[in-house]
């Protein structure tokens, strides 16, 4: 087996380029760790995208394969049971139309949205009640041939809205299986009508240049990730010309860029208030800097025009050591992987150093152009998830409690001291509906302690918590320190007198304190007495994030049935797990 093709950002920015590598890496004899299948219901040429969303997919170690319907048959599609769309299960399905060919009568001084909306309300009515796949759908631009002209008049944008409401709507309506791309920013992002290409829309039906087909991958891109478990975790920022402009130790806290007001200081001031939006979504925040710490803290407390602060960061290495080390030490101290990372980096060297040490840590290069800066981390569309969850939103107060926690636990010499003294309470529930969306997530992004690693979405965690052979259990854990909150899963299908355990998870942040022990018994014992129970059956699937619960079901008090190169396969009757877990935690089943 061959190492993964080199696959640089640059490569996105010459088409001929982004093919070779693309061809080079499907030809190449790879074990891709993480596969995708996305369908796509088109009235248009959507083919030129499949390059883009390979490659953007590709550096996630994520190999896609990319079907695209029939030329406007979006309906046929899915009520036929011998389709291409029915023929197997997608994991996503991308519906994308165009105006003109929805409804042809949009070129018209009079026109209406009202068959344009009619049309889309029953393919989206058929496409939620058919399939089970998470769809994503475009929004709508307005006629291409108009844009093309320049004649799209205020009355036809307003009927455009009347549409885009209308899938807003029912975006709303199923945000557990719908998520919406907006083609009008991607559009007005790559410089409006310089984006299409009249000739190619003539000949082809192919209306769009480059910029535009290379942001719309990257939005796409942004829900298989999210799926797929490769929404990255961890933001590590740089800091002399990538958080502000000039060096601080020698130009000052006072002669540094950064306001609002001025350029290029303008443009730092922006991409930190970028940062923060990340941040208050859940995305952690790091330094990784050469600098003197002193000078650096200095402008976090002492510059007026400053819009992080310390308290926004969980961690920072700010030192004269090696960077690619000290990433490694960053996503060690956050129990995360490297390859949940992401650096700003504005040297080409150190970013070529991390490449070369690192090459699973994305390394973002300051742009050239500072204009294109504060829209960086919104263009690659790295840690945008289906949902942001209250916990997301809590993540840095997670971790800092957490160190709290770290700094504790060094003055016990016995660890069962100091997990009595936590004061663990955890709360033990079948999954409520306002829970799914964060249970969802949990399967789509946990990988350490996960025993089997299976991916949901929303609507498929909700059936398998409807259904009556299945059951969703969710955890919750407090202490003194704080309210961990949702941070751990157990999926339970029942096949006769026997409970198989679909899905065991609980979050990096509440691992080594015999929490999932407790969390299993209390599970099993509610099952074997509502189901009527006399055994169990488990396995552990390997991968390359989740060596550390290899173990798990022979501490849990399973016996190995069966082991192969797919994983390993267990057993158990009904009773206890043989584990004492009960004097170091307060347990709540409800």
């Amino acid at each position: 087996m061959s190492h993964k093709p080199s696959l640089p950002d640059r490569a996105l920015d010459r088409l001929g380029t982004l093919v070779s590598a693309v061809e080079a890496a499907e030809a190449a004899n790879i074990e891709w760790p993480i596969s995708a299948d996305i369908y796509f219901l088109r009235n248009y040429t959507t083919e030129p995208i499949d390059p883009y969303l390979k490659f953007v997919l590709m550096q996630d170690d994520i190999q896609a394969t990319i079907t695209h319907g029939g030329y406007g048959t979006m309906a046929q599609e899915v009520l036929d049971n011998d389709s291409r769309l029915n023929s197997k299960s997608h994991d996503v399905i991308v519906l994308t139309l165009l105006l003109d060919t929805l409804d042809r009568a949009c070129g018209n001084p009079d026109w209406t949205a009202d068959t344009a909306i009619e049309r889309l309300s029953h393919i989206m009515s058929l496409l939620l009640d058919n399939c089970s796949s998470l769809i994503v759908a475009d929004t709508f631009l307005a006629s291409i041939d108009r844009l093309l002209a320049d004649e799209v008049s205020g009355d036809h944008q307003a009927e455009v809205g009347r549409i885009n409401s209308k899938l807003n709507e029912v975006a709303a309506s199923n945000s557990h299986r719908l998520q919406l791309v907006d083609l009008t920013k991607i559009y007005e992002q790559c410089s409006g009508v310089a984006s299409l290409d009249a000739r190619f829309w003539q000949s082809s039906q192919a209306p769009f240049r480059h910029a535009f087909l290379k942001a719309h991958a990257q939005q796409l891109a942004k829900f298989v990730r999210a799926l797929k478990g490769r929404t990255k975790k961890c933001l590590v920022l740089d800091c002399d010309n990538t958080l502000w402009g000039g060096v601080v130790g020698e130009d000052g806290v006072d002669g540094i860029a950064l306001d609002a007001a001025s350029v290029p200081g303008r443009y730092f001031y922006e991409f930190q208030n970028a940062v923060i939006d990340l941040k208050n979504r859940g995305v952690l925040l790091a330094i990784c800097s050469k600098n003197n710490e002193e000078d650096v803290l200095q402008v976090f407390d002492q510059h007026n025009n400053c819009p992080l602060d310390r308290s926004h960061f969980v961690t920072w290495r700010i030192n004269w050591q090696n960077k690619a080390q000290n990433l490694v030490s960053i996503a060690e101290e956050l129990n995360i992987g490297t390859d949940s990372l992401v650096m700003v980096e504005d040297s080409p060297q150190e970013c070529a150093l991390i490449n070369k040490f690192l090459p699973e840590v994305r390394v973002l290069a300051v742009p050239e152009d500072l204009e294109r800066y504060p829209n960086l981390l919104a263009d690659t569309a790295l840690f945008d998830s289906t949902v942001v969850s209250d916990e997301d939103r809590r993540r840095t107060d997670f971790y800092q409690e957490e160190r709290r926690r770290r700094q504790q636990r060094s003055s016990f010499a016995d660890l069962t001291a100091y997990l009595k003294s936590l004061e663990t309470v955890i709360q033990i529930n079948e999954a409520r509906g306002d829970e799914l969306p964060r249970i969802a997530q949990l399967t789509q992004k946990t990988n350490q302690f996960n025993l089997t690693t299976r991916r949901y979405t929303e609507a498929e965690i909700r059936r398998l918590a409807e259904a009556d052979d299945s059951a969703v259990f969710a955890m919750h854990v407090s202490d003194r320190f704080g309210d961990a909150g949702l941070t751990g899963v157990m999926i339970v299908r029942r096949d006769g007198d026997c409970g198989i355990i679909d899905t065991l998870l609980l979050s990096c942040r509440v691992l080594s304190r015999q929490l999932e022990f407790a969390f299993v018994d209390r599970c099993k014992a509610f099952l074997e007495k509502k189901w009527k129970l006399t055994g169990w059956r488990a396995e552990y699937l390997p991968t390359h994030k989740n060596a550390q619960v290899a173990d798990f079901w022979d501490r849990a008090g399973f016996e190995r049935k069966s082991e192969n190169g797919d994983g390993i396969a267990y057993v158990a009757g009904t009773g206890p797990v043989p584990q004492d877990y009960e004097q170091v935690m307060l347990i709540e089943v409800r």
